[in-house]
């Protein structure tokens, strides 16, 4: 059974990261925030395999710290406001809890959100971090 399971995790991560390659390709938004909309949009398609991934009990599991995604955010923050090491790390922290608390919402059915609100606060919350970070 835990075969199974860790199966399915595996192709409904798949499925997430065509969701970002896709939307990033699209080139509808720069790299960085469209792999935050097709975050919010596969928690929003994608209801049960997101709350699989993201919502799931992770206290046993083995969690990688450096994956090959975080590194390709970090250089994206570094790409778009030359914040680097700690920096970009806290950034891109910060970014992300607040894009999945958005997912989450959708994920749970808490609410629907129209998609260029949800775009606008998402450009809304980089540019206040710009701020904080001294980075505008």
């Amino acid at each position: 059974m835990d075969e199974l399971r860790l199966a399915v995790v595996e192709q409904a991560d798949i499925l997430c990261q065509e969701y970002m390659r896709r939307e990033e390709e699209s080139g509808v938004f720069p790299a960085y925030k469209a792999n935050g909309m097709a975050y919010i949009r596969f928690a929003k398609e994608e209801k049960e395999l997101f709350k699989l991934l993201y919502m799931r009990d992770r206290s046993r599991e083995s969690i990688p710290s450096d994956s090959e995604h975080l590194a390709k955010m970090e250089n994206l923050v570094y790409d778009n406001t030359g914040l680097s090491g700690l920096e970009a790390k806290l950034f891109h922290l910060e970014m992300w809890a607040y894009v999945h608390g958005i997912a989450v919402m959708f994920a749970t059915g808490f609410f629907e959100l129209d998609w260029d609100l949800v775009s606008k606060m998402i450009t809304d919350m980089y540019q206040g971090l710009r701020k904080q970070y001294g980075k505008e």
